[in-house]
């Protein structure tokens, strides 16, 4: 069957684009050396001197005259085999005899300087460049330019890429002492040159390298091509050349259904991969070909050898089967610690690859031998149910279906004793670890989230240890180790090295209910710390009370209960020196002995205006002998209790003027001793009676 190439030009569009203009890649080439010579020493030889360069007549100290001629030589090797494009000789004067005169300066091309080059033996002049005539930056001019290009082409395609390029005063007026100038010796030539970029390599389908004849595999129906290639120019302080990729694509079994995608990119470093991505799905099943060119703003590189690639989007069909019987499925066996072999299957599959498989996800890989299974070793390490996963990959990398397989992994835990669990903080805990496994030699330990650290194992196969936490909840971790290697399933517990007081009550049990309210009672505090001579402590929003510590350190205070539900002591430590300990914090609950309230419910209906509503109220707290209540803004009123604590009232309400009204009672006893309850509140509506 014919395959296809679907890609749509709109899809294509959101791929590549026009490119921009490239990048500059005009480098300024110094001269390698200099060389002048002099009419006053016509025999001597200036060759790599140092300083700047003489042109035209001067005179010196003692009014002699000199006339010199400046030879700048060039190495442009670097630039064979590339596009020069322009090239303009640049420099810059440091003296001129006489800036009221108009500047005359030739530019030449000239034969090699040599050792024996003097003013009698000069190099033979070969084509005149120009002349500096123009002057843009004052008189001595910063900036002077005489077009090079047709030098710099030659030289470059010609002999050792060598150039040599003189200075001087024409002729005829090459005596005049007004027209003499120096020139910096920095002389330079500017030259934009180009160079064609690498030709594109290491074709890849997706991370797939095409490496030989044998088509690439892919899943994909719409994977990455990608090339590697880049150009060698790259500009001072800059990136290289803007480099531009071509794709070419067809089925291999219809090359007249070929596809090309143009300015794809870019590149700017010399060695760099340009990708082309194809739109999912843009492809069918079945073999293609593709290679690539790459071009920058003024040439292009021929095309790469061919890759070849299948697309196979057909998944395995069904999930392995897994076999194991050191680890049966759903079956309690082996331990933390403890390799088994396990067995992957499935038959059937003619391209199958290999297993992908893992704990609690598949991570690793497996390759299939020829009737479709695979053994691996797996090691748990932890304990409790463990879920394998594994799934079959064929060799375009698709997935089959996951099988899931339950282990259920004894536990090979080490268990862990504080010898010292009362230890204050700052003070050393003896740890003892214990094996649950036979063979036990040693133990590898953590503390704290630190480094792994081992300590052999007795006999019996303990360990201990001393741990002295300098935080105030240290986590210890801990695997046992076998001669065989063998790591357990680890084990871990917290070291809690708190500063807080330790409280207690017999009057209120933490967190339990205790006495009622209006009783009285006591907390005793113990320290936690070294050095405590005081504690500060509080109930609820009461506020705090200091109490002194007796030479053990502890205290005792007392509170009458003045609230009643859940509540809360928060007390803290202090030394002499003002070491305060940290927060501890300590809940109970009160009982309440507010009166029980026979009348309406809650929120309902109590009665009508004008008519008696009856209550009734019953003691929780002990010799009761009246009861208050007082309902919203009307004066409070007491009733008598009977022998046996109980009593009974009623009241009228007044109409209003309003058809309904709601009402909230509140309600205390008063005891034979003078205790007066907390409040009980019931909140009732009366209405306009009907009809």
């Amino acid at each position: 069957m014919a395959t296809a190439l679907s890609v749509t030009t709109a899809a294509a569009t959101l791929l590549v684009g026009a490119p921009p203009a490239g990048a500059s890649l005009i480098k300024f080439v110094r001269a390698d050396s200099l060389a002048y010579t002099d009419s006053y020493q016509p025999n001597t030889a200036f060759v790599d001197v140092p300083g700047n360069a003489p042109v035209g007549a001067r005179r010196d100290e003692n009014h002699k005259k000199h006339v010199s001629r400046s030879f700048f030589t060039f190495d442009l090797s670097a630039y064979r085999g590339k596009l020069i494009k322009n090239a303009y000789a640049v420099a810059r004067e440091v003296q001129v005899e006489d800036c009221t005169k108009q500047r005359r300066v030739e530019v030449w091309r000239t034969a090699a300087v040599t050792a024996q080059t003097t003013w009698n033996n000069p190099p033979a002049a070969l084509a005149k460049l120009g002349e500096f005539t123009v002057s843009y930056y004052g008189c001595p001019s910063g900036y002077l330019e005489v077009d090079a290009l047709d030098a710099v082409r030659d030289a470059v395609a010609h002999g050792d890429g060598t150039l040599t390029i003189e200075m001087r005063i024409p002729e005829d007026n090459e005596g005049n002492t007004h027209l003499g100038r120096t020139f910096r010796r920095d002389f330079g030539i500017s030259i934009d040159a180009n160079t064609t970029p690498f030709t594109p390599t290491a074709l890849k389908v997706d991370q797939s390298s095409c490496n030989g004849p044998a088509p690439i595999l892919t899943g994909s129906r719409g994977p990455v091509l990608s090339a590697q290639t880049g150009d060698s120019d790259a500009p001072e302080g800059g990136n290289g050349d803007f480099v531009y990729a071509t794709f070419a694509l067809w089925p291999v079994d219809d090359p007249s259904a070929r596809r090309e995608w143009e300015n794809v990119g870019i590149s700017t470093s010399p060695e760099s991969r340009i990708s082309l991505h194809l739109p999912y799905g843009s492809l069918t099943d079945g073999t293609y070909a593709f290679q690539v060119k790459s071009h920058d703003r003024d040439s292009e590189t021929g095309w790469s050898e061919e890759c070849r690639f299948t697309t196979d989007t057909v998944r395995p069909v069904g999930a392995p089967t897994v076999t194991s019987t050191d680890y049966p499925q759903n079956v309690w066996s082996g331990g933390g610690g403890i390799p088994g072999e396990f067995t992957f299957s499935l038959p059937g599959v003619s391209d199958l690859d290999g297993f992908s498989y893992g704990l609690w996800g598949a991570r690793s890989y497996v390759a299939a031998d020829a009737d479709g299974k695979a053994t691996v070793t797996i090691t748990p390490t932890d304990d409790g149910p463990v879920q394998l996963q594994v799934s079959g990959l064929d060799k375009a990398g698709n997935w089959s279906d996951t099988t899931y397989y339950y282990l259920y992994v004894n536990s090979t835990s080490p268990t862990i004793e504080d010898l010292d669990p009362e230890a204050w903080y700052g003070e050393p805990h003896r740890i003892v670890f214990r094996p649950s496994m036979a063979g036990v030699v040693s133990y590898a330990y953590t503390i704290g989230y630190g480094p792994e650290q081992t300590v052999a194992a007795a006999a019996d196969g303990t360990a201990q240890i001393t741990v002295t936490p300098q935080d105030s909840y240290t986590e210890i971790r801990v695997r046992s180790v076998t001669a065989a290697g063998l790591r357990s399933s680890d084990a871990w517990t917290y070291l809690v090295s708190t500063t807080t007081p330790f409280v207690s009550s017999p009057d209120w049990p933490e967190n339990e209910t205790g006495k009622k309210f209006g009783s009285t009672g006591t907390f005793a505090f113990r320290p936690h710390m070294a050095g405590v001579t005081e504690y500060v402590w509080s109930i609820n929003d009461m506020e705090p009370q200091t109490v002194a510590a007796g030479p053990d350190g502890s205290a005792t205070v007392s509170w009458t209960a003045n609230a009643f539900d859940w509540q809360y002591v928060v007390v803290y430590s202090r030394t002499a020196d003002g070491t305060e300990s940290e927060m501890s914090y300590y809940g109970f609950r009160v009982e309440t002995v507010a009166p029980i309230v026979d009348g309406p419910e809650w929120g309902q209906v109590a009665g009508v205006f004008g008519q008696p509503i009856s209550f009734g109220f019953s003691p929780q707290a002990d010799n009761v002998v009246s009861y208050t209540y007082q309902i919203d803004g009307f004066d409070a009123v007491t009733v008598p209790a009977g022998a046996d604590g109980k009593a009974t009232t009623t009241w009228t309400p007044q109409y209003a003027g309003e058809p309904y009204a709601w009402y909230t009672m509140q309600v205390r006893s008063l005891s034979a001793d003078g205790l007066v309850s907390n409040p009980i509140y019931l909140y009732f509506s009366v209405q306009e009676q009907q009809g």
